[in-house]
């Protein structure tokens, strides 16, 4: 195995344990989440006889805010850590792959991966605002109609939180979140796993950059690779597996909201790194021979997926014009994904 298959082997089985991160993020976030929907059942509750929409919205307005304070304050203290863990990991990563190479260590900053764009140009703060507008937004303006429609209150609170298949709740100081079905709260918390996954992607691919370029001078340049399942949207699918020299302009990951793409550096070969291979080890000077390595790709997934399976990852009517023979390339111009009726 060269160094660059077995860079890309383990930055894939890594992605796997940046889902249990995703998941810890999550749950934080949910909690919090979770105690702000019921403060506001019961300020609308407390408030109803009144009618007072203005009233309402303002209270609901102010938990929401308090809430994406204390989600904030959650984030500043698991992500500073998760950077730093992510250079340690990858920087051991590297020594195990190519020993006898120079690995530079590199020092994040956390205010710069803050300050940066986590997604569709807007930083983390910027998404856990909007979480916290998104929430506010849909329970008053429910409300509001709930109230000019002449609705109950138990009416109006089933429209908003749905109705409970399982409760909330602590079992072995772990949370377990309530399960609904229907409701605007249902459909908000949805976003919290989103913002989650978003934030341990956009702080480990940013800590990883920094490492990278710290080590650009054995590194010729960068693949970017896509998660291989039915969730990873055609735009992304399509740019799974290209590669950008080590000075070409390039996308910041995530790209958008869930968004799981990360970077692969490519090695140098040791000619390329002015060593004399042929007085190397055969096994040495075939680890490091600065090809790209072969993998399956997104678009090779889904050639050798079976109809249903292409009806999954594409939509149905998708796949049934990839399956009579329009190129998956057609369904994206410009980056973005063209609508049925654009492909008619």
């Amino acid at each position: 195995m060269t160094a660059n298959e077995a860079l890309l082997k383990a930055l894939i089985e890594h992605a796997e344990k940046l889902e249990d991160l995703t998941q810890d993020e999550y749950e934080t976030i949910l909690v919090l989440l979770e105690a702000a929907h019921a403060e506001a059942l019961g300020q609308i509750s407390t408030l109803w006889r009144e009618k007072d929409i203005g009233e309402i919205a303002t209270r609901v307005n102010m938990t929401y805010s308090e809430v994406t304070n204390k989600i904030k304050a959650a984030m500043d203290k698991s992500l500073p850590r998760l950077a730093d863990n992510e250079v340690t990991q990858i920087q051991a990563m590297l020594e195990e792959i190519i020993p006898g190479v120079a690995i530079k260590g590199a020092m994040v900053e956390w205010q710069k991966i803050a300050e940066r764009p986590a997604a569709a140009g807007s930083t983390l703060a910027q998404l856990v605002d909007a979480l916290g507008v998104n929430n506010m937004t849909d329970v008053v303006e429910t409300t509001k109609r709930a109230i000019e429609q002449g609705k109950t209150l138990e009416a109006l609170v089933l429209e908003l939180r749905g109705r409970a298949v399982r409760r909330a709740k602590w079992v072995g100081g772990k949370y377990v979140a309530g399960k609904y079905t229907g409701g605007i709260m249902t459909v908000d918390t949805r976003q919290a796993e989103a913002l989650a996954r978003t934030a341990v992607m956009h702080v480990s691919n940013t800590a990883r950059d920094i490492f990278w370029q710290a080590n650009e001078d054995i590194i010729k340049g960068y693949m970017r690779v896509e998660t291989l399942d039915e969730r990873t949207c055609i735009e992304c699918g399509l740019e799974d597996g290209r590669i950008y020299g080590v000075n070409e302009p390039k996308p910041f990951l995530p790209v958008h909201i869930n968004c799981r793409a990360y970077y692969c550096p490519l090695f140098k070969s040791f000619r390329e790194l002015g060593i004399d291979a042929d007085e190397l080890p055969e096994t040495t000077r075939a680890s490091m021979n600065g090809q790209v390595p072969k993998y399956t790709t997104w678009k090779d997934m889904l050639e050798s997926a079976s109809p249903k399976e292409q009806a999954e990852i594409l939509g149905p009517t998708r796949a049934k014009l990839y399956q009579q023979g329009m190129p998956v390339e057609s369904f994206v111009k410009d980056g973005k994904l063209l609508t049925l009726k654009e492909l008619k």
